[in-house]
């Protein structure tokens, strides 16, 4: 919306800087800031979750969230060798979900890192992916 409106402005030979730009956008709609104005809009925010089972286990899973909570499911992804589960991805309303087997070979090597399934009931699995922190919690034994 500010580069739009420095657009139309230059074409009237009237110089806005982009800082100032972007404080007049959002105060033309009442809000008080840019940061404000994003989080309304809406825009550029998605959430997506990885819910990592057991390895095997990946269809029961979704199964669970399929019967639980109407999830739909979208996409299975399959290891090409093999042809076996990886991956499912559903639709959960409007969000994505994806149910993924952790990797056998990390379980048994933790040094490797992971992530990795929670094991025993309220347990925790946090690992940093991305930049980003993962955790599970075992709500079922």
């Amino acid at each position: 919306m500010a580069k739009a409106l420095r657009k139309a402005l230059a074409m009237r030979q009237i110089d806005l800087s982009a800082a100032n730009a972007h404080e007049v956008v959002p105060q033309q709609h009442g809000i008080s800031d840019g940061n404000v104005l994003k989080s309304v809009c809406g825009v550029g925010i998605s959430l997506s979750l990885t819910i990592f089972v057991e390895h095997g286990g990946q269809q029961g899973a979704a199964s669970f969230y399929q019967a639980a909570f109407g999830a739909v499911q979208t996409n299975a992804h399959f290891q090409k060798r093999r042809s076996e589960l990886m991956a499912v991805d559903m639709r959960l309303g409007d969000r994505t979900i994806s149910v993924c087997g952790a990797n056998p070979r990390r379980e048994t090597e933790p040094l490797r890192g992971g992530p990795f399934f929670p094991k025993e009931l309220g347990s925790v699995s946090t690992t940093a992916s991305g930049g980003r922190e993962i955790s599970a919690v075992c709500v079922s034994a």
